[in-house]
């Protein structure tokens, strides 16, 4: 019962993976540049799916683990490393428009011979009272190679939130969260496998099944990304070489004297002065209830630069744009929420005033607050 178990599951797992591997291929998107990182990371997750269902296929049919544990553990081990590589590419790739793919698919096909030359050369020429101990150690450098690939990952999603976190005044962050997610559950799949690998066929089942729940998530989540692509573009895609803070790097120019540097930073202070004064006429006007802002729209408004004004908010306030504008849309909230002509006003009504929906509203007011609307209006009036 157990093998017929085994068998079905892998079989069903590499005929999904097939289909998820060749339907990014067989799918058409727009020829435009915006869609041009997508388009490579998809073509890359497909690639990544059918060399697995390959992997996956070609146990299936020669099941050896039926009659030879150890060389079933080099497969795995060697579509692991050489799938998680992959998967961290794709992931990158989308968040890092510029990042050099070609580049790094060459070194991942290097690194991936070594890696399966030394599996192999443990198989067949490694005494067989070492093998299991040589595996292990293979093992445990797939595990420190993929946390090295899951820090770097983390260091470009980081970058990437900011940018989007000092554009939008929305949580558009949500259209990227699935990365992360993703990129952690790829890893410990991974670590499970290497684990895993001398284990019996029910936990290999088990762990298949799981597997192919994962990348069918991570299959949907790429065709919703791809839906709100346009707009991340700005911000991912395209401003890739703008540094998130214009006036860091300007601190590190080597100016060609004492002069020249003055000169430079007495210009920053004029424009903060400036921008400073802007912002409050345009706070007075409750410019920051607008659904949708973004920081580019404010830039046109104030006739400057949106790095500058990016800049002034991130170093003045404290705060990304996004936390910034939600912070005065909250305050502007509390008002309306404690003005006495506005006992009856729904919070519903106060979330599309201050520019939010009212899911969003409530998300929020309750970061900031540690408190729902309702129950803060009720706190007020009781008090």
């Amino acid at each position: 019962m157990e093998k017929i178990v085994y068998q079905n599951v892998l079989f069903a797992s590499f005929v999904v993976m097939y289909f998820l591997g060749i339907f990014p291929f067989l799918t058409l998107i727009p020829n435009k540049e915006e869609y041009r990182s997508y388009n490579i990371a998809r073509k890359i997750f497909g690639a990544s799916m059918i060399i697995w269902a390959s992997y996956i296929a070609f146990q299936w049919y020669f099941d050896f683990r039926a009659y030879d544990v150890l060389l079933a553990s080099t497969i795995n081990l060697s579509s692991y490393y050489l799938n998680g590589m992959l998967l961290e590419v794709v992931f990158s790739s989308l968040l890092n428009g510029y990042n050099p793919v070609s580049k790094r698919v060459k070194e991942i096909v290097a690194e991936t011979i070594i890696f399966n030359t030394a599996m192999f050369l443990n198989y067949f020429f490694v005494p067989a009272s070492w093998q299991s101990i040589v595996i292990m150690v293979i093992a445990l450098a797939f595990v420190i190679r993929m946390t090295f690939l899951t820090i770097h990952f983390v260091k470009t999603y980081r970058n990437a939130l900011k940018r989007v976190d000092n554009y939008y005044s929305d949580n558009v962050d949500l259209f990227v969260s699935w990365m992360p997610k993703s990129t952690f559950l790829v890893i410990l799949l991974g670590f499970s496998g290497s684990v895993l690998s001398f284990a019996g066929i029910t936990a290999i089942a088990i762990y298949m099944f799981v597997g192919l729940l994962l990348f069918i998530y991570i299959f949907i989540s790429f065709q919703n990304y791809m839906i709100n692509i346009v707009r991340l573009k700005e911000v991912i895609l395209i401003d890739q070489l703008t540094p998130i803070n214009q006036y860091e790097s300007q601190e590190k120019i080597a100016y060609s004297n004492i002069e020249e540097k003055k000169k430079s930073l007495s210009n920053i202070e004029t424009n903060y002065l400036e921008i400073e004064k802007q912002i409050t006429q345009w706070i007075a006007k409750k410019g920051f209830i607008k659904q949708g802002l973004t920081i580019e729209e404010l830039a046109v408004e104030f006739d400057s630069n949106r790095t500058y004004i990016s800049s002034y908010i991130n170093s003045t306030y404290g705060l990304s744009f996004r936390e910034w504008i939600a912070q005065k849309r909250i305050d502007y909230s509390k008002e309306l929420l404690c003005e006495s002509s506005n006992k009856e006003l729904r919070l519903n009504e106060i979330a599309n005033i201050v520019g939010y929906s009212s899911t969003a509203f409530n998300a929020a007011f309750i970061k900031l607050n540690n408190m729902t609307p309702s129950k803060w209006r009720s706190i007020y009036r009781n008090n």
